[in-house]
């Protein structure tokens, strides 16, 4: 899913290339560490964030955190890894979806 960038006006666009020149492609979510790992692109391998909040209901389980003075919140759906990312900052927030898998189905 593509990285949308939405202004105060409402209007939702691709994200500039200036707010973040090499987003973040594929990401590995560990919840028993409580963390956020970027696995590319390999500039970025190893970069970490912390999961701050944690909560689960139903079908879905909602992370929260704080990463360079954004606020951003993550909904993964157990049922079949739709993920929905939102960051928000003065202004503006940044939303972006994608596609979550058991880390344990790329084992050999």
């Amino acid at each position: 899913g593509a990285l949308r960038e939405c202004g105060p006006n409402l209007e939702c666009l691709p994200a500039s290339p200036w707010q973040d020149p090499e987003p973040p492609a594929f990401i590995r979510v560990d919840v028993e560490e409580s963390t956020i790992t970027i696995l590319s692109p390999p500039s970025r391998r190893g970069e970490t964030t912390q999961i701050l909040g944690m909560e689960s209901g139903g079908d879905h389980i909602v992370l929260t955190g704080i990463e360079a003075g954004r606020g951003w919140s993550m909904v993964i759906a157990i049922s079949d890894g739709n993920m929905t990312l939102s960051a928000t900052d003065d202004g503006v927030a940044f939303i972006g979806r994608g596609k979550c898998i058991d880390a344990g189905l790329l084992e050999p």
